[in-house]
């Protein structure tokens, strides 16, 4: 299971990377975390991201643009929600506002949480509170029956630990139990 989550995890890192480096101009990062390049990973995995939906992906490479842009020395769990914020369709969004989130309002206490840093260093890692949420994420989606790994399936990992989006989100009254009934009803099972 173990090694499952770190292909399902490296993958995600290349496509976010790969992403960014195709459509913005961010300083990207040359490795993800524990140096791990990501050059030596593009051939040894066969479709690198594919388990994440479009809106997935777009989210992680807005998450790490969010990083660049307050040269942040890692990518926290603040970047990874502000980059499901930044995405009007997919799960994550609407589910924060059917719960009665003000999107606005999130985004600015999210942002406001975030330390700027002096400075991307040229291999941005990942705190252990996101790889936390990815491996609570994919065990959300299992959990759920998806084939995909969706925003929402994020935002619920997001939840699902101790961390600071967990602390702002539940200050609005959202919480794990909340989101992933909102996600059941909103998926129509």
């Amino acid at each position: 299971m173990a090694s499952s989550f770190l292909r399902k995890l490296l993958g995600a890192c290349w496509f976010v990377m790969t992403v960014l480096m195709a459509s913005c101009s961010v300083p990207l990062p040359n490795s993800i975390a524990g140096g791990i390049t990501v050059a030596n990973h593009q051939s040894s995995l066969p479709d690198p991201g594919a388990q994440f939906t479009d809106q997935a992906k777009h989210a992680l490479g807005l998450a790490l643009r969010e990083a660049g842009i307050s040269q942040s020395e890692r990518v926290g769990v603040e970047h990874v929600l502000l980059g499901l914020l930044g995405i009007n369709e997919g799960g994550a969004r609407p589910v924060l506002e059917s719960l009665g989130v003000s999107i606005d309002d999130l985004i600015s206490e999210t942002k406001a949480a975030v330390a700027v840093g002096h400075g991307s260093p040229p291999d941005l890692p990942l705190t252990p509170e996101v790889k936390e949420a990815f491996e609570a994420s994919i065990r959300e989606a299992q959990l759920l029956h998806s084939t995909h790994l969706g925003t929402e399936h994020i935002l619920l990992g997001l939840l699902g630990g101790t961390n600071g989006v967990s602390t702002i989100l539940e200050r609005r009254g959202v919480n794990l139990a909340l989101a992933r009934a909102e996600v059941i009803r909103q998926a129509g099972h």
